[in-house]
């Protein structure tokens, strides 16, 4: 990989994460709002009786994760901006950039590594729980997940502690903080990948039913996390990459994986509330499904004389969207055949 000067590399940082912190503002702000239609909407479809089992918006896993993920992404900008003014005016009149970049246990830095790691496991803390989601809550499953991003979070705390350790003229690539740094990496990459797969896996198993007896097509959902998880386990092995070959380019990496783990959480969120508000605008709150099952009903039962026809029933469901965060009591789901 060819050498990249500490300046250039800090200073393209800068501008990546400016844009990078931009985009995932926008899509933050696209969140919050299809949240607030989506609760709204949903509880305008409750019947008065039941509107005081309603959460409240904060309380919704989602809703909270975006705010952190906010929070932690805005103070990591904000601190990358002071930075490069200290490091071009106030620090030694400007005149020393490289030995404030280099100094790695400045407190800026610690503060904005801590904001890094705080991202980095609020995002993989989210894809394992809609793995618990998607797998109709076994805890089982999320298993493997759970004690990888505990040792992400070890691993962040100890990378944090680290460079607080720093000593200027030390190289980062042969400091015991280079351990925690890969360690924290590969737990993070196995933790999209692990949740990501078996995510798809599940949705494949239910689309294969779904597709036989409706027609509904449920690999779009698949795709859209796929893609997503892509994106961030791409760019962590591209950190990963640069740092094993002694990059400069990984500070790069490193500074703007924060913001490329809450786009990817935004773009599932606002891609699966984008469809959600489509199909709102377009169907009543009373989802009216005929469901039309053709099919030998006399399968496996060849000896008998008669054989039975295809058999249609007309299913009338009311559905109140529960992952809206609402508390419903039992029998407000009603099916008529």
């Amino acid at each position: 990989m060819a050498s990249v000067s500490l300046i250039s590399a800090n200073l393209a940082t800068i501008c990546l994460e400016s844009l990078l912190y931009g985009i995932f503002l926008v899509l933050t702000v696209l969140l919050f709002w299809l949240l607030v239609q989506r609760h709204r909407q949903s509880s305008n479809a409750l019947p008065r009786r039941l509107k005081a089992t309603c959460n409240p918006l904060y309380t919704q896993p989602m809703f909270v994760a975006g705010v952190l993920l906010l929070m932690s992404n805005t103070l990591h900008w904000v601190i990358a901006v002071t930075r490069l003014f200290k490091a071009f005016v106030d620090f030694e009149g400007g005149a020393q950039p490289l030995a404030f970049y280099g100094n790695l246990s400045q407190p800026t830095e610690v503060i904005q590594t801590g904001a890094m790691v705080a991202a980095v496991v609020l995002g993989d803390a989210m894809i394992i729980y809609r793995l618990w989601i998607v797998w109709a809550y076994n805890k089982y499953i999320i298993i493997p997940s759970i004690c990888t991003l505990l040792g992400l979070t070890v691993c962040g705390i100890g990378v944090t502690y680290q460079l607080s350790q720093f000593h200027l003229g030390e190289n980062i690539f042969a400091t015991a903080a280079g351990r925690w740094i890969t360690c924290n990496c590969v737990f993070s990459m196995i933790t999209n990948i692990y949740a990501t797969c078996m995510i798809a896996w599940k949705i494949w198993r239910v689309n294969r039913v779904a597709s036989h007896y409706s027609g509904t097509n449920l690999m779009n959902a698949a795709a859209i996390m796929v893609e997503s998880a892509f994106l961030y386990t791409a760019w962590n092995f591209f950190f990963f990459v640069a740092y094993q070959s002694r990059s400069n380019l990984q500070f790069t990496a490193v500074e703007t994986l924060p913001f490329i783990a809450g786009i990817a959480f935004m773009l599932i969120n606002v891609r699966v509330g984008l469809g959600w508000a489509y199909t709102a605008d377009h169907h009543s709150p009373e989802d009216q499904q005929n469901t039309v099952f053709r099919g030998p009903l006399h399968r496996g039962l060849d000896d008998t004389t008669h054989s039975m026809r295809p058999l249609t029933i007309n299913v009338t469901r009311t559905t109140v969207r529960s992952d809206s965060g609402l508390k419903l009591p039992d029998g407000t789901m009603t099916d008529t055949v």
